[in-house]
């Protein structure tokens, strides 16, 4: 049993929240008793973190994943097993196994959600895809952006305008990197050479355009990009957002107040004396409408019990 000292008892205190007014009334009923875990947990919280994969391929919706063992089932049984709260199959240009994986998901409803998610390779403009992505409701997360010959940073060699109608499309969320040192490409805090120069060039258009000029920061995620079991069970520190509750639209408020509402472990683990862990994301210009977002850590933390990494087993 606990005691809860969080309130002073004075006639004037004021408590903002409806959660707190409900707490703060039951302790005054019952000042002179214990209260046990229990009577706590029917209050309300508030936001918090969930721990999400958002870039999985599964077998037989994506051709180049050879392992049965990716079963959409084992996808999902290994998220939970694995404390993560959120996950998207993104097959690419395939949608074969998302019926299934939301069927097979409600076993864990409320402690897992399973978005349905593509990963789109296409000769179209990468705006327009994005474009109608936005206008059916949904995210685009650019993939794995830094990876050689596929990442758009490869495809379009420099700085041009064709690259700037990319990160200016308003249905844009964030960018998925493969490599954490590139966590901050396209953002305020961009290196300090003459390719960070022009990222931030390209950034600041988002500013001058009237659909984006509220919302300019990109998200920056990471993701397994898991083709097998191997992959998947491998160690990964998994990006968290602050999500007010588990849904769709809670994931798309977390990515626009990105600044705030994403927890990287090299940040998280640094502030509490730890080693510097690795956290990214990637995006590539052909797959504008993959749903992805995680981590991965690069050095263990040191002997401290209360820094323990975000990692699947």
């Amino acid at each position: 049993m606990i005691y809860i000292l969080s309130f002073p008892v004075g006639s004037d205190t004021r408590v903002y929240s409806d959660a707190h007014r409900h707490c703060y009334s039951f302790l005054r009923r019952n000042l002179a008793m214990p209260i046990v875990l229990k009577d706590i947990q029917q209050f309300p919280n508030g936001a918090g973190f969930h721990t999400a994969d958002l870039h999985i391929h599964s077998f037989g919706g994506s051709a180049d994943v050879k392992d049965s063992g990716m079963s959409v089932e084992a996808i999902v049984d290994h998220a939970v097993a694995a404390g993560i709260s959120l996950i998207s199959i993104t097959d690419h240009n395939s949608d074969k196994n998302l019926q299934a994986a939301l069927d097979y998901a409600q076993k864990y409803a409320g402690q897992l959600l399973v978005l349905p998610g593509v990963e789109i390779t296409t000769s179209m403009s990468i705006p327009n895809v994005v474009a109608e992505v936005e206008r059916l409701g949904g995210i685009s997360i650019s993939a794995h952006i830094d990876r050689d010959k596929t990442g758009f940073e490869a495809i379009i060699q420099g700085y041009p305008n064709s690259k700037r109608d990319i990160l200016v499309s308003s249905g844009l969320y964030g960018l998925e990197f493969d490599d954490s040192s590139h966590l901050v490409w396209y953002s305020p805090d961009d290196e300090p050479t003459s390719d960070g120069s022009e990222r931030k060039k390209l950034l600041s258009a988002r500013h001058q355009s009237t659909a984006t000029a509220a919302r300019v920061r990109l998200a920056a995620v990471q993701n397994s990009d898991s083709h097998s079991v191997a992959q998947l069970a491998g160690k990964h520190t998994l990006t968290r957002f602050k999500m007010n509750e588990l849904t769709f639209e809670g994931l798309r408020t977390a990515l626009i107040g990105c600044v705030h509402r994403l927890a990287f472990l090299n940040l998280f683990l640094e502030s509490w004396g730890c080693k510097r862990a690795v956290a990214s994301w990637t995006a590539k210009p052909s797959t504008s409408a993959t749903t992805s977002i995680v981590s991965s850590v690069a050095e263990e933390p040191v002997n401290r019990p209360h820094c323990r990494p975000w990692r699947t087993p």
